[in-house]
């Protein structure tokens, strides 16, 4: 079997969605920082038809990028491994747990066969490093740092919530072991 892999991650595909990226790009928006981060101190918020439109739209995004990247490799009985899927973004968005839209879209949205939740305590992951990320077509170039611990936890709680509405989620417990221990207890 042919294995692929593919970064789910934020990253514009969708014609329109370069086109928005570009502009808020020069327009120096800072669009996660002022959206999803502004959001973590923001919990009363109960209804928003701004956030249900983004989170329809980043569905239209995810399901094309999807339909390109992952479907055709796996029409060609490729093994496909992403890192990351439609699901993260209910652990991303604060608001995703109170969305009225977003349930009927994490089932609309292809089930993968395997989903494994990487898993480790938020203060352990304000320990570790992050990587720089860079590339061109993203709404902002960032310097990877690590998120505020009160934004991880909320992350964590998120994720976790998650696993109780999609069964098939593995929880693979991260912390402090190494990606050895961690890649033999996916492959149990």
């Amino acid at each position: 079997i042919e294995g692929q892999y593919y970064y789910y991650g934020w990253n514009p595909t969708f014609f329109l969605t370069k086109l928005i990226s570009n502009f808020l790009k020069n327009k120096n928006k800072k669009l996660f920082q002022e959206t999803v981060l502004k959001k973590i101190s923001d919990k009363n918020e109960k209804f928003s038809i701004k956030q249900e439109m983004l989170l329809l739209y980043q569905f239209v995004e995810f399901y094309y990028r999807y339909l390109i990247q992952v479907r055709s490799k796996l029409n060609k009985n490729d093994l496909v491994i992403t890192d990351r899927y439609f699901y993260d973004i209910y652990g991303q968005y604060p608001y995703a747990k109170r969305s009225l839209v977003f349930p009927l879209l994490i089932k609309l949205f292809p089930k993968p066969d395997f989903t494994f939740l990487l898993d480790a305590k938020p203060e352990e992951l304000q320990k570790r490093g992050k990587t720089k990320k860079r590339n061109q077509e993203m709404i902002e170039e960032i310097e990877r740092e690590v998120l505020p611990l009160e934004y991880l936890r909320q992350q964590r709680n998120n994720y976790h919530a998650l696993t109780k509405k999609r069964k098939e989620i593995h929880i693979i417990d991260t912390t402090n072991k190494n990606i050895n221990h961690n890649c033999k207890e996916i492959m149990k």
